[in-house]
């Protein structure tokens, strides 16, 4: 539970433009992210990176973003995650573009 909450923080600060308090928050739900967690967290995880990502217009490493984001894609693929697959591939797009 208290990563679902550590995830909204992230992207209730990114959207109020305080991305140092956004990646934080981001930083405190991959830490307490269990190893042996589903796959719909990681894929979620990774969507609000990329979503911070196009929010803060930053200088983040595109292959690292793209790199993750492939990973978030086929994970929601082969999973049938189709709704989160299509998110990711929008904010993929958004930020390599």
């Amino acid at each position: 539970m208290r990563y679902q909450v550590f995830l909204g923080i992230a992207r209730g600060e990114a959207n109020l433009g305080n991305f140092n308090n956004a990646y934080r928050a981001l930083k405190e739900a991959s830490d307490i992210l269990p190893k042996t967690s589903g796959p719909i967290k990681v894929v979620q995880l990774i969507g609000v990176e990329l979503e911070l990502a196009k929010l803060s217009k930053s200088l983040c490493n595109k292959n690292y973003l793209e790199k993750i984001g492939n990973l978030a894609i086929m994970i929601a693929r082969n999973h049938g995650y189709i709704r989160y697959k299509e998110r990711v591939r929008e904010y993929l797009n958004d930020i390599l573009n």
